[in-house]
């Protein structure tokens, strides 16, 4: 921990759990069966843990409490992806493929986040409002499996996924 009388910075070290869930259908008309619709069916499961090593700091913007934040975390985890895929028509149920996929891997989650914060008079409470970017790296994809199912071949499958958007965060200090 690094901390001045306008600023500081700390480290941590965790643990993390993370689970993902991807589904994604499609129906279509039937070139071969005419006035018959053919569906694509997908779900991904990820369930994983690992350490979390996290650095995070800031600085104080004036005397009332006010101050800027810059978060970080890394976390390689270890989990499994559970695939499945399943190809059929909807008018008689039949399936046509039907595939069950699972991978045991290394998945690393990377975090960010900026943002401003305002802390009580008693510096007991912090309430954080900013902009997080997470990316799952090495991650089992819809993008990736289908086509690694359709042409048999299920050695590359690895794809980035990122998640950002606004938070907003109440903290108690101790």
């Amino acid at each position: 921990m690094l901390q001045g009388p306008r600023h500081w910075v700390n480290g941590g070290l965790g643990l993390r759990y993370a689970h993902l869930e991807q589904d994604f259908s499609q129906s279509g008309p039937s070139i071969v069966l005419p006035n018959d619709q053919l569906a694509v069916n997908t779900d991904i499961e990820f369930d994983g843990g690992g350490p979390r090593l996290t650095l995070d700091g800031g600085r104080l913007l004036g005397n009332r409490g006010f101050s800027i934040y810059a978060r970080s975390s890394v976390s390689p985890l270890t989990g499994k992806f559970h695939a499945n895929y399943n190809f059929r028509t909807e008018s008689t149920d039949t399936p046509l493929a039907a595939v069950n996929f699972e991978d045991h891997r290394i998945m690393t989650l990377f975090d960010y986040g900026l943002g401003l914060a305002w802390s009580g008079p008693r510096k007991r409470w912090r309430f954080a409002a900013g902009y997080t970017q997470s990316y799952w790296f090495n991650a089992v994809t819809t993008a990736d499996f289908i086509p690694a199912v359709q042409s048999g071949n299920y050695s590359g499958i690895s794809d980035t996924i990122m998640f950002d958007g606004l938070t907003a965060r109440v903290e108690h200090l101790w």
